[in-house]
């Protein structure tokens, strides 16, 4: 696609080049007591205008302007180029605009060299036998000399922006290309596939992190005594214990702290006979359930070997097993709300 900034650089450059091949022919490059004097006639005042003699200087100055406009018209047609690529996509056009900066430069300096050795040799020579000035020819290649160095820096502005503006492309391209990788996973011959075991990364991060931690219970033994110190076989880290930990409890499937409802004095008799089936005193119970209306052992656990991944009444936060109840430093069953002993 063509920028704003190539069609400004082609339209300096073309006003360059109008400029210069106006000034070429002239006589008005050097103005003196009525005469006008050109590169390649003078004309004085009375009419009757003759060719200038063919001296070193004016051949230099004619060589280099001549040559200033002809490398004009290539950067010109390098642009034409430039265009042409833009338009059927076939090739990047970055090389052929900064060819053609370098060539609007070098026009721009074959110019400069030409107008330097005319005001040096000719124009200064002139201007100490007669009161001499410069005509409007000698400013119209000035003019013409500082457009071409406009264009070739707008040629080089524009090729930097579009090169920024494709590694940008380029950039997001590829982070669009690995994040739909990540989404579709790892492909072998075309089809999904995995390369390894996919592991969920933050479960095993935290647990090698915090291993040997014993402020964490992310599945692994601390090596202490406290009440709170069990081995979680869950995938939720406990955060930090808190200072009130007599008082909350970790829910492993909330997720989050949650006050403790069973009081920790509630401990029955050490001397009370348990059955060792259930683990429950002998005699009759009445299972009483405080927050749901499913009230029965299979509660805290409905079997001797283990109890329920989750709560039946779903309402009774951090008891959902035998061992649950034991893990919070209580005796078995020990809650009387839970289960009232009734002796008949």
């Amino acid at each position: 696609m063509v920028n704003w900034t190539d069609v400004l650089g082609l339209t300096s450059l073309l006003v360059g080049i109008i400029l210069v091949t106006i000034a070429i022919p002239t006589q008005e490059w050097s103005t003196y007591g009525g005469n006008t004097l050109g590169l390649w006639r003078i004309c004085p005042s009375q009419g009757g205008c003759t060719d200038v003699g063919d001296t070193t200087e004016i051949e230099v100055v004619r060589s280099m302007v001549l040559l200033g406009d002809i490398v004009a018209l290539m950067g010109v047609i390098v642009m034409l180029v430039a265009f042409v690529l833009e338009a059927s996509r076939d090739i990047s056009s970055r090389w052929t605009k900064l060819i053609a900066a370098g060539v609007s430069l070098l026009a721009g300096a074959f110019i400069l060299a030409g107008v330097v050795v005319y005001t040096i040799e000719v124009h200064d020579d002139l201007q100490t036998s007669f009161d001499e000035d410069k005509g409007y020819s000698f400013w119209l290649a000035i003019t013409a000399l500082i457009i071409m160095f406009i264009s070739a820096f707008i040629f080089i502005v524009g090729t930097v922006m579009e090169e920024r503006k494709r590694r940008k492309l380029s950039r997001k391209t590829k982070e669009l290309r690995e994040r739909s990788r990540e989404e579709n996973g790892f492909r072998k011959n075309g089809f999904p596939g995995r390369s390894r075991a996919d592991v969920p990364r933050p479960y095993s991060e935290n647990n090698h992190h915090n291993k040997h931690n014993n402020n964490y219970q992310n599945g692994h033994l601390p090596k202490t005594d406290h009440p709170n110190g069990y081995r979680r076989r869950h995938r939720s880290a406990s955060p930090v214990r808190r200072d009130d930990f007599n008082n909350v409890v970790w829910d492993r499937y909330q997720h989050q702290y949650v006050p403790r409802l069973v009081p920790v004095s509630t401990v029955l008799p050490e001397t009370q006979y348990f059955d060792p089936r259930l683990g429950l005193p002998l005699g009759t119970y009445q299972h009483v359930d405080p927050v749901g209306p499913k009230g029965f052992v299979t509660y805290v656990g409905g079997r001797p070997t283990g109890g329920h991944r989750r709560s039946p009444s779903g309402g009774y936060p951090g008891v959902h097993s035998l061992s649950d109840w034991r893990r919070q430093g209580h005796m078995q069953y020990s809650d009387p709300y839970l289960y009232q002993y009734h002796k008949y």
